[in-house]
């Protein structure tokens, strides 16, 4: 191979994974869950905008979802692979163990 080829598909890497780790960085979904704006949430799960991306203090769009008991949302999220395992800085919970905020029976289902 070449050294102009591997400059090519090395560039083309490089792309590929900052745009991964864009959306991974990317809070804008998390954020749409906190103020529980579903129809942003619908737009932003069609874009690379990072299903599990936390904010700063560490809350993922699926934790938003299962304090406020919103079981919609979790599904549109789950179907989207987010990881109900995503350990939240702030309160050191995870979505599927999030009861203890609120009664959200129906989000927390192993």
């Amino acid at each position: 191979m070449s050294l102009r080829s591997c400059a090519v598909v090395a560039s083309g890497l490089l792309a590929f994974g900052s745009q991964a780790l864009a959306a991974e960085t990317d809070a804008r979904l998390a954020e749409a869950a906190q103020r529980e704006d579903r129809a942003a949430i619908r737009t932003l799960l069609k874009q690379p905008a990072g299903v599990n991306a936390p904010q700063a203090d560490g809350m993922t769009a699926l934790h938003w979802a299962a304090y406020f008991d919103d079981l919609e949302t979790a599904k549109l999220l789950v179907a989207a692979n987010a990881n109900a395992s995503a350990r939240c800085t702030a309160s050191s919970g995870r979505p599927v163990r999030q009861p203890s905020w609120k009664s959200c029976t129906s989000c927390v289902r192993p």
